[in-house]
């Protein structure tokens, strides 16, 4: 029962991070949808569709292969299993990096954006950072400390806010006003673009804030290690892969429906922003499983894990009723 109550507590504390985080990001899009035409907030739709595809393809199931292997005392030292991903990782996205910036042109041609290579050229470096912090932030759930979890995921998202009004608010009232204090750097048609340059700073500073995380450990590399960790990550990248396809292959494909480019990112914007009202419930499951992951592999020593995975569960679907029903009510 006291591991119960162990991840009662760590669920309340990712969940509190998880639905305060996602509802802060969630009143940007009243913002959005006010400030940008359709087919500009499509464009935020589209690539951000993007993104969170390519962030589950370039971890490739490597947060939870972690958790296995780190909770196996027979595999070595935890710190080994961790650097040895990270290194992995940081590998795969060092040459994902390379490959696109050394073919920005026909890949911006491919997604329909060659008059916004930057746009491209932004959304890479917003995936690298963001696959780099992945790993560092299960390494602060293995090691059981929500509070700096929730605290750098709250700090990411409040970076994240405060960028996006200062260039989508602020700004364009000083242009107005003092246009000379800001043309250095700020350009009043660039509007969505603003949105990626926002998330870049702030994917940055998170990096940043992680380095403890990231350089206060022992680094080995253990090749036979990798290959065991990644064959038993590969069935949940298919997983992962199709769990994200089934959120964003309608946005990623919306583009392609429609004979009129124009026409197809003002519906896409219309029909994202439509989208955000169903996330109550992702919330919910996202918050369960940040906490699940290390207390479900932390149980596999003991003998009575069998009960606690049943206990687990049951308590997850009666309160996903309990939102599911709340929801079809209001």
């Amino acid at each position: 029962m006291a591991g119960i109550k162990s991840l009662a507590k760590d669920t309340a504390i990712y969940g509190m991070s998880s639905i305060i985080g996602k509802f802060l990001n969630w009143c940007l899009t009243p913002l959005y949808t006010y400030l940008l035409v359709p087919a500009e907030y499509g464009i935020v739709v589209y690539l951000y569709a993007w993104i969170g595809t390519m962030l589950v393809l370039l971890t490739y199931g490597l947060e939870t292969g972690f958790f296995r292997y780190a909770n196996d005392s027979s595999k070595g030292d935890p710190q080994t299993v961790y650097s040895t991903c990270m290194t992995s990782l940081g590998i795969t996205t060092c040459l994902f990096l390379i490959l696109v910036f050394s073919f920005l042109s026909p890949i911006s041609g491919a997604l329909q954006y060659e008059q916004h290579q930057d746009y491209i050229g932004m959304i890479a470096i917003i995936i690298a950072l963001d696959v780099f912090s992945a790993l560092p932030f299960a390494y602060l759930r293995y090691r059981l400390r929500p509070l700096r979890f929730a605290f750098l995921k709250l700090l990411n998202i409040a970076l994240t806010i405060i960028f996006n009004l200062f260039f989508l608010v602020v700004c364009p009232v000083i242009y107005k006003n003092h246009p000379d204090l800001i043309s250095w750097f700020y350009r009043p048609d660039y509007g969505a673009g603003y949105i990626l340059v926002s998330n870049v700073i702030a994917s940055f500073v998170l990096l940043l804030l992680l380095t403890p995380e990231i350089f206060r450990i022992r680094w080995h590399f253990d090749w036979r290690l990798l290959k065991e960790i990644l064959h038993y990550s590969f069935p949940l990248l298919i997983l992962g892969l199709a769990g994200i396809m089934n959120q964003n292959l309608d946005k990623i494909l919306y583009p392609y429906l429609l004979s009129d480019p124009q026409v197809a990112a003002d519906q896409l914007g219309i029909y994202g922003a439509n989208v955000k009202i169903a996330v109550v419930m992702i919330m919910f499951t996202q918050a369960f499983r940040y906490a699940y992951e290390p207390f479900i592999f932390a149980k596999n020593k003991d003998d009575d894990n069998t009960k606690a995975y049943s206990e687990a569960m049951k308590y997850f679907i009666i309160f996903s009723l309990i939102i599911f029903l709340s929801l079809i009510h209001i």
